[in-house]
């Protein structure tokens, strides 16, 4: 009985050897830099099964990763993340920002996600009526350690059904 090599023979079977490598060498590299790898802040605040007041602030203050945020050169993408059911009644989000800026001014605004398609089916992942969906809000700004950001909705009810947990990710650019 002849045994059979598992070597590679001649030049090449070690240039597939080689080029394998190389491929596999890649992979592991392009999954290190994943976006899991730049998120530098990403917290979650839970809203009241009854429905979102329009007086409840979901507060969001990068203090407690002021590390995280030393680097004044550094720019970073700001997304928002809704957790709703089918419950939610309306199309579209309509959110207030309140930024606190490092001259311990407020800056408001004002900005609308639109949780549905134009057919009307929702644009979040979602499994068993529980829907996730998520939007940059800000592209390429710079934050520092006591960064505050504050979230509030700024539709015409005053209370809002269906909406479960707001939540704020924060990424470092490349």
């Amino acid at each position: 009985m002849q045994r059979r090599s598992t070597r590679p023979h001649g030049r090449r079977g070690r240039l597939r050897a080689s080029l394998a490598a190389v491929v596999v060498l890649l992979l592991t590299a392009l999954g290190a830099c994943s976006r899991f790898d730049r998120v530098r802040y990403s917290r979650f605040v839970n809203l009241n099964p009854s429905g979102w007041e329009a007086t409840e602030q979901c507060v969001f203050d990068l203090a407690d990763d002021s590390a995280a945020f030393s680097d004044p050169a550094a720019r970073y993408d700001m997304i928002v993340t809704v957790r709703h059911t089918t419950a939610f009644p309306y199309n579209n989000l309509w959110l207030k920002f309140e930024e606190l800026t490092r001259a311990d001014t407020i800056v408001t605004t004002r900005q609308e996600l639109s949780l549905t398609s134009p057919s009307g089916s929702w644009r979040g992942k979602g499994v068993q009526g529980i829907y996730e969906f998520s939007d940059t809000i800000r592209h390429g700004i710079m934050l520092f350690p006591g960064y505050t950001l504050s979230i509030t909705h700024d539709m015409p009810a005053r209370t809002v059904p269906g909406l479960l947990d707001i939540g704020l990710t924060i990424e470092r650019c490349n």
